[in-house]
C-alpha cells in the first residue's frame, strides 16, 4: 500500500474524531492527550511518506512532517471554530505541534533505520 495512503486515513480518522461531538472527559488532560498522539501518529506518517516519496533528506523530511502535521491541525481548529459544539483553542495547536515534533524525533530515535531508507527504497 502506498504510503500516503496511510496519511490519508489516518488524516480521515483526524478529521471525523475533530467534527464529532466530543464524548465525556476522562480527566482534564485527556483531550491533550488525545491530541497529543493523533498528530504524533500523523507525523511519522507524513515524514514516512516524505523520505520514500521524494527522497529527501531525513532532517528535511522531519521538518516538513512537522510542518505539514501543524498545519494540518491548525486547519481542523479553523474547521472547529465553524461548530456550534466544537471550539478553537490555542493550546489545541500547540500540542498537535508538540506531538507530531516529539513523536517524531522519538520515532527516529528508536528506529534509526529510518534515518535511510536506501535498501528499502531500491
Amino acid at each position: 500500500m502506498n504510503r500516503w495512503w496511510h496519511v490519508a486515513l489516518w488524516a480521515t480518522l483526524i478529521i471525523i474524531l475533530s467534527v464529532g461531538p466530543t464524548g465525556p472527559e476522562v480527566s482534564e488532560f485527556w483531550p491533550y492527550a488525545v491530541h497529543f498522539f493523533e498528530y504524533a501518529i500523523l507525523g511519522i506518517l507524513l515524514f514516512r511518506a516524505i523520505v520514500y516519496t521524494w527522497k529527501v533528506a531525513g532532517g528535511l523530511s522531519a521538518v516538513a512532517a512537522i510542518a505539514a502535521a501543524s498545519a494540518y491541525g491548525v486547519a481542523m481548529e479553523l474547521v472547529q471554530l465553524s461548530l456550534s459544539y466544537r471550539g478553537f483553542g490555542y493550546d489545541d495547536i500547540i500540542t498537535n505541534f508538540a506531538g507530531a515534533t516529539i513523536g517524531l524525533v522519538v520515532w527516529r530515535l528508536v528506529f534509526k533505520r529510518d534515518h535511510n531508507y536506501r535498501e528499502e527504497r531500491g
